[in-house]
């Protein structure tokens, strides 16, 4: 099991290929579903949304230009450098933050939250 530095040197280096990695991935159409999803089976009146593990915030961009008021937190600060520069380039207002899902707690309420990609997250690191 790799120490917690070990771990980190991983995601500072893959968050610089992450947008390569994930080049197919149509986050807009995905955003579109999971505003679906939310209207279906959530209240309608769903605006306040944290993602998990937000990687380079692509998700968080496109859901609120459906007006969602986003939050993404990620574990590496190198993913969350990314998601501040693209969420700039795309003119969009997103707090975003460094933290470990495991141990995270809000001070804020939200009414949804996602987590597409946490893979491995029972792992201690």
């Amino acid at each position: 099991m790799p120490d917690g530095r070990d771990c980190m040197e991983v995601f500072r280096d893959y968050a610089y290929y992450y947008n390569t990695f994930y080049q197919d991935i149509d986050y807009r159409t995905e955003a579109g579903q999971f505003d679906i999803l939310l209207k279906k089976y959530g209240d309608r009146n769903i605006k306040t949304i944290l993602n998990f593990g937000c990687g380079t915030g692509k998700h968080d961009i496109e859901l609120s230009r459906l007006r969602y008021e986003c939050s993404g937190i990620d574990m590496s600060p190198a993913m969350i450098e990314i998601v501040r520069e693209n969420s700039r380039k795309e003119n969009v207002s997103i707090r975003f933050s460094v933290a470990d899902i495991r141990k995270y707690v809000s001070v804020k309420k939200y009414e949804a939250v996602m987590a597409l990609f946490m893979y491995g997250m029972d792992q201690e690191y």
